[in-house]
């Protein structure tokens, strides 16, 4: 949604003096937001325990595949028993 809004005032830009394009400015524009996404799409693939991201006790991960195009959109972090209780401990902690 933002990111439209973006594109719309990107493209609605005045021409400055000389007819020419300010495309600096929507250039500017562009790549901030395009920054700012990939942040927001690209947190830590870690397990989220305790109010941190924490990596697996074993190490593993696995793919996260896209079904439209089976690309892989991210490999995260696979929680097994160890990590389990780990995060019930903590959950419990946090509820007393």
């Amino acid at each position: 949604m933002v990111g439209a809004a973006l594109l719309r005032a990107a493209a609605a830009a005045k021409p400055i003096a000389g007819g020419q394009e300010d495309r600096g400015e929507k250039e500017r524009i562009l790549t901030s937001h395009k920054e700012k996404e990939y942040k927001l799409l690209n947190p830590p693939h870690q397990l989220f325990i305790n109010n941190e991201f924490v990596p697996s006790k074993s190490g593993k991960t696995f793919k996260t595949i896209n079904p439209t195009t089976e690309d892989v959109i991210a490999e995260v972090a696979e929680a097994d028993k160890a990590d389990v209780d780990v995060a019930v401990k903590a959950a419990n902690q946090a509820f007393r």
